[in-house]
């Protein structure tokens, strides 16, 4: 009659894992947790590579554009093509405007390019 009966005990210990299982358990689903963090992070750093090559391309002609028109207003100026004349002062705001725009935008593009993750500039080696 005892074996037709089974007592709480043998219940739970049919019910309820044993230690071994339930680490097992735990172990999978941080495994498959760490694998997960991983594979975002790898496709974030892919997405942000993307990103970063398409917006070089779009600054490279932006800046392409912009001297390309400086260079025409300074021809048409320079040789008066139909009576096309600037002042001084205009010609060269238009010069210093398009090399503070160069340089800046080159330096932004290198801060991105080569910034630490924690946004720090430069070598990580030394405070």
């Amino acid at each position: 009659m005892a074996k037709d009966n089974p007592s709480i005990d043998d219940i739970r210990n049919a019910v309820s894992p044993t230690p071994n299982e339930s680490d097992e358990r735990v172990e999978q689903e941080r495994d498959s947790w760490e694998n997960r963090q991983r594979q975002a992070s790898l496709d974030d750093f892919r997405q942000n590579t993307q990103l970063r090559k398409v917006l070089a391309w779009v600054l490279l002609g932006f800046l392409g554009g912009w001297l390309l028109v400086v260079l025409i207003f300074l021809f048409l100026s320079g040789f008066g093509l139909w009576g096309f004349s600037l002042a001084d002062s205009v010609l060269i705001a238009l010069i210093a405007g398009a090399t503070v725009n160069v340089i800046g935008l080159f330096g932004i593009v290198v801060r991105g390019l080569f910034s630490l993750p924690n946004g720090r500039f430069g070598s990580s080696s030394g405070p």
